[in-house]
């Protein structure tokens, strides 16, 4: 329990008014010199009130003795204590000051991950893929048309280069009950890849047939008897160090509109529910 100053004063002050009142009338009738039969002394010579005073102060203070050496004991006591509760809370204090800057620090480390980790975000690499084209396929003629194909914009929306690009496209006839074959990664060690620039946009095309409708599939989606997917894929990486692989990858249902098949461009694109993402 901490005893306020004022307190502590007052009592300071009446422990020392008491024994003054209690003494007061042995200061008042002293004097210098002691008168008695044996000193020969009748009357004690005159004498300054000042040096008075600091006798009987000198001889109150030898008679009790035991008393100031207590009430001192007790002032003592009152300062030690008055210092431990100081110390004390000095201690708290630092141990505070201490944890507030293990705060601080932790959040200026917080501050400047957040920091880099901002960085990234806006400045990274982001491949999206858009525009999903089809042109007449090679070895078609004007009477007759073979088949279509297919290929897809790969744009880096993002601000700083994307490398070590890899990117394919697959179109995937599925029949009824058979499911999509998740299109993308494995590629082996040593497969070329590119860069693209922050707002390039390069194609995606398909290699050895791999996404070209033939007339005959065309024919079976306009029955009914197959649907057609175009997906695609691209996985690279970006400039920041310790970023993982990025990947991209959509997968899209192919609609015939003109069942007539006479159209160069017949076709609408709709997203699948699944195995569109990016990373």
């Amino acid at each position: 329990m901490k005893i306020p100053k004022p307190v502590i004063l007052v009592l300071a002050l009446t422990a020392i008014s008491s024994l003054v009142v209690a003494y007061l009338p042995e200061i008042i009738n002293g004097e210098v010199c002691d008168k008695d039969y044996y000193t020969g002394k009748k009357e004690c010579p005159k004498y300054s009130p000042a040096l008075f005073v600091i006798v009987q102060i000198a001889k109150l203070l030898d008679h009790h003795e035991g008393s100031v050496v207590g009430l001192g004991t007790i002032f003592v006591a009152l300062f030690t204590w008055r210092l431990w509760i100081s110390t004390n809370r000095l201690w708290s204090e630092s141990i505070k000051a201490g944890a507030t800057a293990k705060i601080a620090a932790e959040a200026a480390k917080l501050s400047a991950e957040i920091s880099s980790a901002a960085l990234v975000i806006t400045q990274r690499a982001h491949l999206t893929v858009h525009r999903y084209t089809s042109a007449v396929a090679k070895g078609s003629t004007s009477q007759k048309t073979s088949g279509w194909d297919f290929s897809m914009n790969l744009e880096n929306s993002g601000n700083t280069p994307a490398n070590a690009v890899i990117s394919g496209i697959r179109l995937q006839p599925i029949e009824p009950g058979q499911k999509i074959e998740q299109f993308g990664g494995g590629y082996p060690s040593g497969s070329p890849t590119i860069s693209i620039g922050p707002k390039q946009t390069v194609p995606i095309v398909g290699f050895n047939g791999s996404a070209t409708l033939t007339f005959a599939q065309a024919e079976r989606v306009v029955a009914g008897d197959i649907k057609i997917f175009l997906c695609g894929y691209a996985q690279y990486r970006d400039i920041f160090e310790g970023s993982p692989l990025r990947e991209t990858s959509v997968c899209m249902n192919v609609f015939i509109e003109d069942k007539t098949l006479q159209q160069s461009n017949p076709f609408r694109y709709h997203a699948h529910d699944d195995y569109n993402k990016t990373t």
